[in-house]
């Protein structure tokens, strides 16, 4: 005898109904974050900014060393330097330290909105002059499309939209109930 209701059998959805809870409680969880879940999207972006600039800061510091004269080249694009080096990681240790908490992830892409903004802006006005000037980053064309992209995800984690509480973003409770 198959177990029925009542008897340790779990509840039935009508066709659809299960389907549609679950991928409800997913965007919800893209969509959201509160300071105790870290998994709305401003979170998982600042993580998944401050690991790539950690890497890239630890590739290019096996690659240029310690000397603050030497500069290398980075998948044939992107110059990189000592000083370079060290910007990328410490925004990488900022962003694995920010990505916690939704006030925290906000104020990273804000950070990293302006302090990019600048270097973009920097890359612009002095990319040219690649032997002289004031070009201590190393910075070229291909470093500026990468800031102006960096700025954007840096606009994004800081402007997401949050609900205001929990309660906000629950659906009506008729949307659970079976359909008969």
């Amino acid at each position: 005898m198959l177990p029925g209701p009542g008897r340790g059998a779990p509840p039935r959805f009508a066709r659809g109904a299960g389907a549609s809870t679950l991928r409800m409680a997913l965007l919800t969880r893209l969509r959201t974050q509160d300071e105790t879940d870290p998994s709305g999207l401003p979170g998982l972006l600042t993580l998944a900014v401050g690991a790539g600039f950690l890497a890239v800061g630890v590739l290019g510091l096996v690659l240029t060393g310690f000397d603050p004269d030497r500069e290398r080249w980075v998948l044939w694009l992107f110059r990189v330097n000592l000083l370079h080096n060290v910007v990328h990681l410490l925004f990488g240790v900022l962003g694995l330290l920010m990505w916690r908490s939704l006030t925290n992830a906000r104020l990273y892409g804000l950070v990293l909105l302006v302090g990019y903004g600048a270097v973009l802006v920097w890359g612009l006005v002095f990319a040219n002059y690649e032997d002289t000037g004031p070009n201590a980053l190393a910075l070229n064309s291909w470093d500026n499309v990468l800031h102006l992209l960096l700025v954007v995800a840096g606009a994004l984690i800081w402007r997401w939209q949050v609900p205001a509480s929990n309660e906000a973003r629950r659906p009506a409770e008729d949307e659970y109930r079976p359909q008969r």
